[in-house]
């Protein structure tokens, strides 16, 4: 929902992720064009992020299908809780 690639998210590190301000820093090395940008997060997403947030670690640890289908259940419950 913030335009992280799902390549980026998983080299991302929560360390990365500033919860109180809601934005998420995309570090050179993490990023596919190799230059560092700051994404902003909508109030929404800080939500959902939120309840997983820690101060280290890789944010998504897992395999590339098991983010693909998280990324699309949560697509859904954000769809429904939006309407």
């Amino acid at each position: 929902f913030a335009g992280i690639r799902p390549d980026e998210l998983q080299r991302l590190d929560w360390s990365a992720v500033d919860i109180a301000r809601g934005l998420v820093t995309i570090s050179e090395a993490t990023s596919k064009v190799r230059r560092r940008r700051i994404v902003p997060l909508a109030p929404r997403a800080v939500e959902l992020v939120r309840p997983a947030y820690k101060s280290s670690g890789p944010i998504w640890p897992g395999t590339t299908i098991t983010l693909r289908r998280r990324r699309r259940a949560l697509a859904r419950r954000f769809v429904e809780a939006t309407n």
